[in-house]
C-alpha cells in the first residue's frame, strides 16, 4: 500500500506482511512488487480495480508456489 500526504508518497507497507519499505524523498529503495488490475466482464469482480504491493521477500514466497513457473528474462538496461 502506498501512502501519500500533501500529494507526496511517504510510506509503503507490502500488502502481504506488513512491511515497511524505505522511502526516501520519494524514491523507493528497496525492491517491490506493483499490482494492479481492472477487473473486466465475465469475472466475478466486473467493474472493480485492485492494486497491491509486495516486497521482494513475499513476492519470491509467491511466485514459488506457482504450478507452472513465471517467465523471466534479464534485461541489461535499468530505467
Amino acid at each position: 500500500m502506498i501512502k501519500y500526504q500533501r500529494k507526496k508518497m511517504t510510506h509503503v507497507v507490502c500488502n502481504c506482511c506488513g512491511k515497511e519499505i524505505l522511502v526516501e524523498k520519494e524514491i523507493i529503495k528497496e525492491g517491490i512488487f506493483y499490482g494492479r488490475i481492472c477487473w473486466g466482464y465475465f469475472s466475478k469482480r466486473d467493474g472493480l480495480e485492485d492494486s497491491f504491493e509486495l516486497c521482494e521477500e513475499c513476492y519470491d514466497n509467491i511466485v514459488a508456489t506457482f504450478k507452472i513457473p513465471i517467465d523471466r528474462k534479464v534485461s541489461l538496461e535499468l530505467l
